[in-house]
């Protein structure tokens, strides 16, 4: 700019009005300044257009930076289901994609390789019957629309022994740069839930226990798409050891979930099982989909030695008309899972009317003196109305016996108490149980019924 205004100084001096000697000298002098100086101005107009390239160069290649994004509408699939696939083209005029289906396989964690690593990548396409999904109706025509895809999830849930934690891959490649690409990954759910019934048992030796698979609705899930096992180990998996055999067996389960206490009480796992393991005396009881072997579920079992049990009575009394629950203690030695409840109601005679009130199995939990495993000291019974209206409703004298589904145990009662359930209010009844269990008098008061068995 300035040498430029100083030659038109100098043309200018030439077409008009000679300027005085002194303004001739001055403009002399500044073209003569920068003409020697040369190498500056050389300089200063290369960083001038080195920064004009530079700023266009910088801004052109933000916009041509080409980036692909997968979306579809869900990273799990089960069988049968369909979603659609979109890839976006974000940097380029052209939007569209290509797509491909690959998928890879990962085998179930073992003892031996606890963290296994997947198989190489294969075409969904080269799995038979569509085993692992397919893709199709896909719309890559347009250059301004992106493109889209359908996944279609396999009829039935992936055979795990052929394709074990299947994973797929929906690749999608830029038109415009074949080396960008973006992915989106499906894995799929069998929909299947497993849990046990019951979730803990306590056993004598010998004795049996039918556990039930149940699916997530409730319902109990045929024991023939289940497989059934036994182990010492805590937290069961597909690969965990049996403990059915040798001298040190945890007992045995059947293919229809039957499971047969061993004939001694287990000791400690041995130092090979994979830990953590049990307590001797206790074992896992677990079984897991034929169809999803991820889908497992367990139960605890205690091993005692069988004995005959002594039932001496229980604690509470008395419970309150009307109530939603009530926790009853029986005082019953040796009891096991195969203990059987009754609470039945008395006749005008006190007479138990049999039969009447079977506590569900479910309801009865065996328990242990404190620090104890080897023997139990009874049992907790649950009466619950929610699940078992009939329970707590009707005022009266109730007789609590104990029995034992296990034909080669006795069972003795000492002695055979009557006792009072639920609410009630009198001083003297003809069904009073013995002066040593006899619960302590209530005064009456409103909204208190007196026994069907007591006179006022």
């Amino acid at each position: 700019m300035i040498e430029i205004l100083a030659k038109t100084w100098e043309f200018s001096g030439a077409a008009e009005t000679k300027p005085s000697p002194s303004a001739q000298m001055w403009g002399r002098q500044v073209g003569m300044m920068w003409r020697r100086n040369k190498n500056a101005r050389n300089i200063l107009l290369a960083m001038i257009l080195a920064g004009v390239w530079m700023s266009g160069c910088g801004s052109s290649g933000a916009a041509n930076q080409v980036v692909v994004n997968v979306f579809g509408t869900a990273s799990v699939m089960v069988p049968t289901q369909t979603q659609t696939i979109t890839s976006t083209v974000t940097g380029a005029t052209d939007v569209s994609s290509t797509f491909d289906c690959s998928y890879t396989t990962t085998p179930n964690p073992t003892t031996a390789v606890p963290s296994p690593k997947p198989s190489a990548s294969a075409e969904c396409s080269s799995a038979a019957n569509n085993a692992v999904g397919t893709l199709s109706n896909i719309v890559d025509t347009s250059t301004t629309v992106a493109s889209t895809a359908t996944f279609t999830a396999p009829a039935v849930f992936p055979d795990q022994t052929k394709f074990p934690n299947v994973l797929v891959t929906i690749t999608a490649t830029s038109n415009a740069d074949k080396k960008k690409t973006g992915k989106f990954n499906i894995g799929f759910d069998s929909g299947i839930r497993i849990t046990l019934t019951p979730a803990t048992a306590t056993l004598g030796t010998v004795e049996t226990q039918q556990f039930f698979a149940k699916d997530f609705n409730g319902l109990i899930i045929d024991p023939t798409q289940l497989t059934w096992h036994v182990t010492f180990e805590v937290t069961a998996r597909i690969s965990s050891a049996d403990c059915s055999t040798g001298s040190n067996s945890c007992g045995s389960i059947d293919k229809n979930g039957l499971y047969t206490a061993p004939a001694s009480v287990p000791t400690a796992a041995p130092a090979s099982t994979t830990t953590p393991v049990n307590a001797a005396g206790i074992i896992t009881v677990f079984a897991f989909s034929n169809v999803d072997n991820a889908r497992i579920a367990q139960a605890a079992v205690t091993i005692v030695k069988a004995g005959d049990i002594t039932y001496s009575g229980f604690s509470p009394t008395v419970a309150p008309q009307g109530g939603l629950q009530q926790d009853i203690f029986l005082a019953a030695t040796n009891a096991t899972s195969q203990l059987g409840v009754t609470v039945d109601p008395t006749d005008s005679n006190c007479t138990a009317v049999k039969g009447v009130n079977t506590i569900d199995p479910s309801q009865i939990k065996v328990v242990f003196a404190p620090g104890a495993a080897s023997a139990s000291i009874g049992a907790r019974v649950r009466l619950n109305t929610l699940q078992h209206p009939y329970q707590l409703r009707t005022p009266g004298f109730y007789q609590v016996q104990v029995s034992s589904s296990n034909t080669s145990i006795n069972v003795k009662t000492v002695p055979p108490l009557f006792h009072l359930i639920p609410r009630f209010a009198c001083r003297s009844c003809p069904c009073a149980p013995p002066s040593s269990a006899r619960p302590r008098t209530i005064s009456r008061s409103p909204g208190w019924a007196r026994p069907l068995a007591c006179p006022l």
